[in-house]
């Protein structure tokens, strides 16, 4: 076991998830708590259909143009005054978050860190749309807690 994300929660506008690290051995390591600004949750994918194509806000295809220096290829681009219909839930899914405990937990293995390291979560000053978007982010994310790798 390398990891174990203890708890998912809301703090200061960012998802907060908070990490136990254990060395190679399987005892504590160093617990590490990883912040993730709200504003994520106003982030949504493109909508595509089963082909790839992005759609447009009413649900048809958005249009195609050529490519400047390559006619004989095309590009989807957006209407004046129309939107991208977009895929429900954020932009970030469990890989963004899990992606980035492992990567930190290699870098940790490299260097040498200390053992028992407890990172200290300070105080962070959110933008508003940080405050509106990390409490439903963190519920989003709540299937996470308990996860062991």
């Amino acid at each position: 076991m390398d990891f174990k994300i203890v708890n998912v929660d809301a703090h200061d506008g960012h998802l907060c998830v908070t990490v136990e690290h254990y060395n190679p051995a399987g005892a504590f390591w160093f617990l590490e708590y990883y912040l993730f600004q709200g504003r994520e949750w106003h982030k949504h994918k493109r909508a595509v259909n089963a082909r790839g194509q992005t759609l447009l806000d009413d649900g048809t295809v958005g249009p195609t143009r050529p490519r400047p220096n390559e006619p004989e290829r095309t590009d989807q681009y957006l209407p004046p005054g129309r939107t991208w219909a977009l895929r429900p839930g954020p932009h970030m899914d469990d890989s963004t978050i899990l992606d980035t405990i492992r990567s930190i937990h290699k870098q940790r293995l490299v260097s040498g860190w200390p053992q028992g390291k407890i990172d200290r979560l300070g105080t962070l000053k959110p933008a508003p749309q940080d405050t509106t978007g990390c409490v439903p982010l963190a519920a989003h994310f709540q299937h996470l807690k308990g996860r062991v790798e």
